[in-house]
Protein backbone atom coordinates (compact mmCIF):
# COMPACT_ATOMS: atom_id res chain seq x y z
CA UNK A 1 0.00 0.00 0.00
CA UNK A 2 1.30 3.44 -0.97
CA UNK A 3 2.06 5.59 2.05
CA UNK A 4 0.31 8.93 2.36
CA UNK A 5 0.75 12.18 4.24
CA UNK A 6 -1.25 12.71 7.42
CA UNK A 7 -1.76 16.08 9.09
CA UNK A 8 -2.49 15.22 12.73
CA UNK A 9 -3.88 17.84 15.13
CA UNK A 10 -3.87 17.02 18.84
CA UNK A 11 -4.37 19.19 21.92
CA UNK A 12 -2.76 16.73 24.33
CA UNK A 13 0.76 15.47 23.86
CA UNK A 14 4.01 15.04 25.75
CA UNK A 15 5.15 16.24 28.25
CA UNK A 16 1.51 15.77 29.34
CA UNK A 17 0.92 12.14 30.35
CA UNK A 18 -2.87 11.93 30.34
CA UNK A 19 -4.82 9.44 28.26
CA UNK A 20 -5.25 11.91 25.39
CA UNK A 21 -1.49 12.25 25.03
CA UNK A 22 -0.81 8.52 24.96
CA UNK A 23 -3.53 7.82 22.38
CA UNK A 24 -1.95 10.42 20.06
CA UNK A 25 1.51 9.04 20.81
CA UNK A 26 0.78 5.39 20.07
CA UNK A 27 -1.44 6.00 17.05
CA UNK A 28 1.27 8.23 15.56
CA UNK A 29 3.90 5.60 16.34
CA UNK A 30 1.94 2.80 14.68
CA UNK A 31 0.94 4.83 11.62
CA UNK A 32 4.53 5.97 11.07
CA UNK A 33 5.71 2.35 11.32
CA UNK A 34 3.23 1.51 8.58
CA UNK A 35 5.08 3.96 6.34
CA UNK A 36 2.86 7.03 6.53
CA UNK A 37 4.38 10.50 6.82
CA UNK A 38 2.91 12.45 9.74
CA UNK A 39 3.00 16.15 10.52
CA UNK A 40 1.89 16.25 14.16
CA UNK A 41 0.77 19.70 15.35
CA UNK A 42 0.29 20.28 19.09
CA UNK A 43 0.00 23.42 21.22
CA UNK A 44 2.82 24.52 23.51
CA UNK A 45 0.84 24.36 26.76
CA UNK A 46 1.84 24.45 30.42
CA UNK A 47 0.08 21.17 31.15
CA UNK A 48 -0.83 20.25 34.72
CA UNK A 49 0.19 16.57 34.53
CA UNK A 50 3.61 16.66 32.93
CA UNK A 51 6.80 14.63 33.04
CA UNK A 52 10.32 16.03 32.80
CA UNK A 53 11.00 17.69 29.41
CA UNK A 54 14.18 15.64 28.95
CA UNK A 55 12.28 12.37 29.24
CA UNK A 56 9.53 13.69 26.98
CA UNK A 57 12.03 14.54 24.23
CA UNK A 58 13.50 11.03 24.37
CA UNK A 59 10.04 9.54 23.94
CA UNK A 60 9.13 11.95 21.14
CA UNK A 61 12.09 10.84 19.03
CA UNK A 62 10.87 7.24 19.05
CA UNK A 63 7.69 7.88 17.06
CA UNK A 64 9.40 9.21 13.90
CA UNK A 65 6.96 11.99 13.08
CA UNK A 66 7.58 15.63 12.21
CA UNK A 67 6.48 17.37 15.39
CA UNK A 68 5.34 21.00 15.35
CA UNK A 69 4.83 22.52 18.79
CA UNK A 70 3.27 25.96 18.53
CA UNK A 71 3.85 28.76 19.53
CA UNK A 72 7.49 29.06 20.62
CA UNK A 73 6.50 30.44 24.03
CA UNK A 74 4.27 28.24 26.20
CA UNK A 75 0.64 29.20 26.76
CA UNK A 76 -0.80 29.31 30.31
CA UNK A 77 -2.99 26.24 30.88
CA UNK A 78 -6.25 28.10 31.58
CA UNK A 79 -5.94 30.25 28.46
CA UNK A 80 -4.70 27.46 26.21
CA UNK A 81 -8.03 25.98 25.00
CA UNK A 82 -8.87 29.30 23.31
CA UNK A 83 -5.46 30.81 22.49
CA UNK A 84 -3.99 27.63 21.06
CA UNK A 85 -6.72 27.61 18.39
CA UNK A 86 -5.11 30.40 16.41
CA UNK A 87 -1.60 28.99 16.55
CA UNK A 88 -2.77 25.50 15.54
CA UNK A 89 -4.73 26.93 12.61
CA UNK A 90 -1.88 28.97 11.14
CA UNK A 91 0.64 26.18 11.67
CA UNK A 92 -1.75 23.83 9.87
CA UNK A 93 -1.91 26.23 6.94
CA UNK A 94 1.88 26.48 6.79
CA UNK A 95 2.68 22.75 6.80
CA UNK A 96 -0.47 20.99 5.65
CA UNK A 97 -0.86 21.93 2.00
CA UNK A 98 0.47 18.65 0.59
CA UNK A 99 -1.39 16.44 3.08
CA UNK A 100 -3.68 13.66 1.89
CA UNK A 101 -5.88 13.57 4.98
CA UNK A 102 -6.35 15.24 8.37
CA UNK A 103 -6.75 13.41 11.67
CA UNK A 104 -7.99 15.46 14.65
CA UNK A 105 -8.19 14.73 18.32
CA UNK A 106 -11.66 15.78 19.49
CA UNK A 107 -12.34 16.99 23.01
CA UNK A 108 -15.60 18.66 24.06
CA UNK A 109 -13.86 21.66 25.66
CA UNK A 110 -11.15 22.46 23.08
CA UNK A 111 -11.34 23.69 19.49
CA UNK A 112 -8.80 21.40 17.80
CA UNK A 113 -11.52 19.65 15.80
CA UNK A 114 -12.92 22.90 14.42
CA UNK A 115 -9.38 23.95 13.44
CA UNK A 116 -8.94 20.67 11.56
CA UNK A 117 -12.22 21.15 9.73
CA UNK A 118 -11.27 24.66 8.64
CA UNK A 119 -7.87 23.55 7.36
CA UNK A 120 -9.50 20.58 5.63
CA UNK A 121 -12.03 22.84 3.93
CA UNK A 122 -9.28 25.19 2.72
CA UNK A 123 -7.10 22.40 1.31
CA UNK A 124 -10.11 20.28 0.22
CA UNK A 125 -8.97 17.15 1.98
CA UNK A 126 -11.02 14.78 4.19
CA UNK A 127 -11.07 15.12 7.97
CA UNK A 128 -11.29 12.26 10.47
CA UNK A 129 -11.91 13.00 14.15
CA UNK A 130 -11.10 10.67 17.02
CA UNK A 131 -12.85 11.55 20.27
CA UNK A 132 -11.38 10.51 23.61
CA UNK A 133 -14.45 12.13 25.20
CA UNK A 134 -17.63 13.39 23.57
CA UNK A 135 -19.19 15.12 26.56
CA UNK A 136 -17.83 16.80 29.66
CA UNK A 137 -20.30 16.19 32.49
CA UNK A 138 -18.63 12.96 33.76
CA UNK A 139 -21.04 12.64 36.67
CA UNK A 140 -20.20 15.95 38.33
CA UNK A 141 -22.97 17.20 40.61
CA UNK A 142 -21.88 20.76 41.33
CA UNK A 143 -21.18 22.68 38.15
CA UNK A 144 -19.32 25.96 38.54
CA UNK A 145 -19.06 28.79 36.03
CA UNK A 146 -16.26 27.11 34.05
CA UNK A 147 -18.17 23.84 33.91
CA UNK A 148 -21.23 25.60 32.52
CA UNK A 149 -19.07 27.45 29.99
CA UNK A 150 -17.49 24.17 28.93
CA UNK A 151 -20.96 22.72 28.32
CA UNK A 152 -21.62 25.59 25.91
CA UNK A 153 -18.33 24.88 24.15
CA UNK A 154 -19.33 21.20 24.02
CA UNK A 155 -22.56 22.07 22.18
CA UNK A 156 -20.60 24.30 19.78
CA UNK A 157 -18.11 21.53 18.96
CA UNK A 158 -20.83 18.93 18.59
CA UNK A 159 -22.55 21.07 15.96
CA UNK A 160 -19.60 20.49 13.61
CA UNK A 161 -19.44 16.70 13.93
CA UNK A 162 -21.58 16.27 10.81
CA UNK A 163 -18.87 17.95 8.70
CA UNK A 164 -16.26 15.26 9.37
CA UNK A 165 -15.93 12.43 6.88
CA UNK A 166 -15.56 10.05 9.80
CA UNK A 167 -16.02 10.60 13.54
CA UNK A 168 -14.60 7.87 15.73
CA UNK A 169 -15.34 7.29 19.41
CA UNK A 170 -13.62 5.00 21.91
CA UNK A 171 -16.55 2.85 23.06
CA UNK A 172 -20.03 1.68 22.13
CA UNK A 173 -21.75 3.81 24.78
CA UNK A 174 -20.25 6.99 23.34
CA UNK A 175 -21.33 5.96 19.86
CA UNK A 176 -24.90 5.41 21.02
CA UNK A 177 -24.98 8.77 22.84
CA UNK A 178 -23.53 10.65 19.90
CA UNK A 179 -25.88 9.13 17.33
CA UNK A 180 -28.82 9.95 19.60
CA UNK A 181 -27.68 13.56 20.04
CA UNK A 182 -27.00 14.13 16.36
CA UNK A 183 -30.33 12.72 15.27
CA UNK A 184 -30.76 12.97 11.50
CA UNK A 185 -27.33 14.59 11.18
CA UNK A 186 -25.74 11.28 12.26
CA UNK A 187 -26.15 10.02 8.69
CA UNK A 188 -23.97 12.84 7.30
CA UNK A 189 -20.70 11.24 8.42
CA UNK A 190 -19.42 7.83 9.39
CA UNK A 191 -19.75 7.35 13.17
CA UNK A 192 -17.41 4.52 14.09
CA UNK A 193 -15.32 2.97 16.84
CA UNK A 194 -11.61 3.41 17.53
CA UNK A 195 -11.00 1.88 20.93
CA UNK A 196 -8.45 3.08 23.42
CA UNK A 197 -5.50 0.75 23.49
CA UNK A 198 -2.49 -0.53 25.36
CA UNK A 199 1.13 -1.04 24.35
CA UNK A 200 1.42 -4.74 25.13
CA UNK A 201 5.15 -4.77 24.36
CA UNK A 202 5.74 -2.69 27.52
CA UNK A 203 4.89 -5.73 29.63
CA UNK A 204 7.11 -8.30 27.89
CA UNK A 205 10.22 -7.32 29.81
CA UNK A 206 8.47 -6.11 32.96
CA UNK A 207 10.16 -6.90 36.28
CA UNK A 208 8.59 -9.42 38.62
CA UNK A 209 6.72 -8.30 41.70
CA UNK A 210 9.70 -8.57 44.02
CA UNK A 211 11.95 -6.61 41.64
CA UNK A 212 9.32 -3.92 41.09
CA UNK A 213 8.77 -3.40 44.80
CA UNK A 214 12.48 -3.26 45.50
CA UNK A 215 13.01 -0.55 42.87
CA UNK A 216 10.08 1.44 44.26
CA UNK A 217 11.01 0.98 47.91
CA UNK A 218 7.82 -0.93 48.80
CA UNK A 219 8.01 -3.68 51.41
CA UNK A 220 7.05 -7.17 50.23
CA UNK A 221 4.80 -7.72 53.25
CA UNK A 222 2.56 -4.80 52.25
CA UNK A 223 -0.76 -5.25 50.47
CA UNK A 224 -0.72 -2.64 47.72
CA UNK A 225 -3.84 -0.93 46.39
CA UNK A 226 -3.06 1.08 43.26
CA UNK A 227 -4.85 3.91 41.46
CA UNK A 228 -3.19 5.39 38.36
CA UNK A 229 -4.22 8.60 36.62
CA UNK A 230 -5.98 11.80 37.48
CA UNK A 231 -7.81 11.97 40.78
CA UNK A 232 -8.02 15.70 41.66
CA UNK A 233 -11.70 16.08 40.85
CA UNK A 234 -14.97 14.74 42.23
CA UNK A 235 -15.73 12.93 38.97
CA UNK A 236 -12.87 10.50 39.67
CA UNK A 237 -14.30 9.24 42.96
CA UNK A 238 -11.08 9.27 44.96
CA UNK A 239 -12.94 10.51 48.04
CA UNK A 240 -14.95 7.28 48.09
CA UNK A 241 -11.73 5.30 48.03
CA UNK A 242 -10.19 7.35 50.83
CA UNK A 243 -13.28 6.87 53.01
CA UNK A 244 -13.06 3.12 52.38
CA UNK A 245 -9.50 2.89 53.69
CA UNK A 246 -10.27 2.76 57.47
CA UNK A 247 -12.51 -0.29 56.92
CA UNK A 248 -9.90 -1.93 54.70
CA UNK A 249 -7.21 -1.37 57.34
CA UNK A 250 -9.40 -2.97 59.99
CA UNK A 251 -9.31 -6.28 58.09
CA UNK A 252 -6.00 -5.91 56.25
CA UNK A 253 -3.85 -3.65 58.46
CA UNK A 254 -0.74 -3.94 56.27
CA UNK A 255 -2.52 -2.29 53.32
CA UNK A 256 -1.12 0.75 51.55
CA UNK A 257 -2.85 2.89 48.95
CA UNK A 258 -0.61 4.20 46.16
CA UNK A 259 -1.84 7.04 43.95
CA UNK A 260 0.15 7.71 40.77
CA UNK A 261 -0.14 10.53 38.27
CA UNK A 262 -1.65 13.53 40.05
CA UNK A 263 -1.62 15.63 43.22
CA UNK A 264 -4.25 15.76 45.93
CA UNK A 265 -6.43 18.81 46.34
CA UNK A 266 -6.44 20.58 49.71
CA UNK A 267 -9.88 19.10 50.44
CA UNK A 268 -8.64 15.59 49.72
CA UNK A 269 -5.62 16.09 51.95
CA UNK A 270 -7.88 17.34 54.74
CA UNK A 271 -9.99 14.21 54.33
CA UNK A 272 -6.90 12.00 54.60
CA UNK A 273 -5.85 13.79 57.78
CA UNK A 274 -9.30 13.59 59.33
CA UNK A 275 -9.47 9.83 58.64
CA UNK A 276 -6.03 9.28 60.17
CA UNK A 277 -4.76 7.29 57.18
CA UNK A 278 -1.87 9.47 55.97
CA UNK A 279 0.80 6.88 56.82
CA UNK A 280 -1.04 4.33 54.67
CA UNK A 281 -1.02 6.48 51.52
CA UNK A 282 1.80 7.23 49.09
CA UNK A 283 1.39 9.75 46.29
CA UNK A 284 3.51 9.95 43.14
CA UNK A 285 3.12 12.66 40.51
CA UNK A 286 3.07 12.14 36.74
CA UNK A 287 5.44 9.41 35.57
CA UNK A 288 6.30 7.93 32.14
CA UNK A 289 4.47 4.81 30.94
CA UNK A 290 7.51 2.61 31.57
CA UNK A 291 7.54 3.62 35.22
CA UNK A 292 3.79 3.05 35.54
CA UNK A 293 4.39 -0.60 34.64
CA UNK A 294 6.51 -1.03 37.77
CA UNK A 295 3.71 0.26 39.98
CA UNK A 296 1.17 -2.07 38.37
CA UNK A 297 3.44 -5.09 38.73
CA UNK A 298 3.99 -4.18 42.39
CA UNK A 299 0.24 -3.95 43.13
CA UNK A 300 -2.03 -6.58 44.67
CA UNK A 301 -5.24 -4.92 43.45
CA UNK A 302 -5.79 -2.07 40.99
CA UNK A 303 -8.56 0.49 41.09
CA UNK A 304 -10.45 1.77 38.07
CA UNK A 305 -12.74 4.79 37.97
CA UNK A 306 -15.52 4.64 40.53
CA UNK A 307 -18.02 7.11 39.07
CA UNK A 308 -20.40 6.09 36.19
CA UNK A 309 -18.43 7.47 33.23
CA UNK A 310 -18.65 4.38 30.94
CA UNK A 311 -15.13 4.70 29.56
CA UNK A 312 -12.20 2.56 28.45
CA UNK A 313 -9.41 4.12 30.52
CA UNK A 314 -5.86 3.42 29.41
CA UNK A 315 -4.90 2.64 32.98
CA UNK A 316 -7.48 -0.16 33.16
CA UNK A 317 -6.17 -1.69 29.94
CA UNK A 318 -2.68 -1.56 31.46
CA UNK A 319 -3.94 -3.23 34.65
CA UNK A 320 -5.48 -5.95 32.47
CA UNK A 321 -2.32 -6.44 30.42
CA UNK A 322 -0.44 -7.04 33.65
CA UNK A 323 -3.03 -9.59 34.81
CA UNK A 324 -4.07 -7.65 37.89
CA UNK A 325 -7.48 -7.88 39.59
CA UNK A 326 -9.44 -4.64 39.13
CA UNK A 327 -12.10 -3.11 41.37
CA UNK A 328 -14.24 -0.48 39.67
CA UNK A 329 -17.60 1.28 39.98
CA UNK A 330 -20.93 0.39 38.43
CA UNK A 331 -21.09 1.72 34.84
CA UNK A 332 -17.63 3.22 35.16
CA UNK A 333 -16.20 0.89 32.51
CA UNK A 334 -17.61 0.41 29.02
CA UNK A 335 -19.49 -2.81 28.30
CA UNK A 336 -16.95 -3.34 25.51
CA UNK A 337 -14.60 -4.62 28.25
CA UNK A 338 -17.24 -6.98 29.70
CA UNK A 339 -16.72 -5.52 33.21
CA UNK A 340 -19.01 -7.91 35.08
CA UNK A 341 -16.84 -10.82 33.97
CA UNK A 342 -13.38 -9.23 34.05
CA UNK A 343 -13.60 -6.92 37.08
CA UNK A 344 -15.16 -6.72 40.51
CA UNK A 345 -17.85 -4.08 39.96
CA UNK A 346 -19.30 -2.32 43.02
CA UNK A 347 -21.50 0.66 43.93
CA UNK A 348 -19.38 3.82 44.37
CA UNK A 349 -19.75 4.08 48.14
CA UNK A 350 -17.14 3.45 50.85
CA UNK A 351 -18.57 0.30 52.43
CA UNK A 352 -18.95 -1.56 49.13
CA UNK A 353 -15.53 -0.48 47.91
CA UNK A 354 -13.92 -1.60 51.18
CA UNK A 355 -15.65 -5.00 51.05
CA UNK A 356 -14.49 -5.51 47.46
CA UNK A 357 -10.89 -4.64 48.27
CA UNK A 358 -10.87 -6.96 51.28
CA UNK A 359 -12.32 -9.80 49.20
CA UNK A 360 -9.60 -9.48 46.56
CA UNK A 361 -6.79 -9.05 49.09
CA UNK A 362 -7.85 -12.06 51.18
CA UNK A 363 -8.78 -14.44 48.35
CA UNK A 364 -5.72 -15.02 46.18
CA UNK A 365 -7.42 -17.55 43.90
CA UNK A 366 -10.27 -15.14 43.16
CA UNK A 367 -7.78 -12.34 42.48
CA UNK A 368 -5.78 -14.60 40.15
CA UNK A 369 -8.92 -15.60 38.22
CA UNK A 370 -9.99 -11.97 37.72
CA UNK A 371 -6.54 -11.04 36.48
CA UNK A 372 -6.36 -14.02 34.12
CA UNK A 373 -9.74 -13.22 32.56
CA UNK A 374 -8.72 -9.62 31.98
CA UNK A 375 -5.34 -10.51 30.47
CA UNK A 376 -6.98 -12.75 27.87
CA UNK A 377 -9.42 -10.04 26.74
CA UNK A 378 -6.97 -7.14 26.54
CA UNK A 379 -5.08 -8.65 23.58
CA UNK A 380 -7.70 -7.26 21.19
CA UNK A 381 -6.95 -3.73 22.44
CA UNK A 382 -3.32 -3.58 21.32
CA UNK A 383 -2.48 -0.16 19.81
CA UNK A 384 -1.09 -1.74 16.62
CA UNK A 385 -4.39 -3.49 15.96
CA UNK A 386 -6.37 -0.32 16.67
CA UNK A 387 -4.05 1.67 14.42
CA UNK A 388 -4.57 -0.76 11.54
CA UNK A 389 -8.34 -0.32 11.84
CA UNK A 390 -7.85 3.45 11.75
CA UNK A 391 -5.59 3.06 8.72
CA UNK A 392 -8.33 1.22 6.82
CA UNK A 393 -10.66 4.18 7.31
CA UNK A 394 -7.98 6.64 6.23
CA UNK A 395 -7.19 4.59 3.10
CA UNK A 396 -10.86 4.50 2.13
CA UNK A 397 -11.17 8.26 2.45
CA UNK A 398 -7.94 9.05 0.62
CA UNK A 399 -9.15 6.75 -2.20
CA UNK A 400 -12.56 8.49 -2.01
CA UNK A 401 -14.30 5.18 -1.36
CA UNK A 402 -17.53 4.74 0.61
CA UNK A 403 -17.57 2.81 3.88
Amino acid sequence: MTAFKILFFSYYFLPNVGGGSWSTYYLSLSLSRQGHKINLIVPNVQYALSIDDRIAKILEKKIHVTLHRTPILSIPRKLAPLLSTFFLFFKGLSVGRDSDIIVCQFHPHHFVFVVGLLVGRIFRIPVVARADDIYREMGRRNLGFMDRLIKVVNVFNEHFVKYAKAFLVVNSENKEILVSRLGKNASNCHIGLSYNGVNLSMFKDAPNKEQARKSLGIELRKKVLLFVGRFSGEEYGIEVLLKAMPNILTKVPNSILILVGDEMTSNQQELVNSLGISKHIKIYGPVPNKEVVKFIVAADVCIGPLMPTSTIPLKVLEYMACGKPVVTGIKSISEDLNPNFNFLVVPPEPKSVAEAMIKVLQNEEYARRLGSNARNLVKKFDWDRISKNLEKILISLVAKEEF
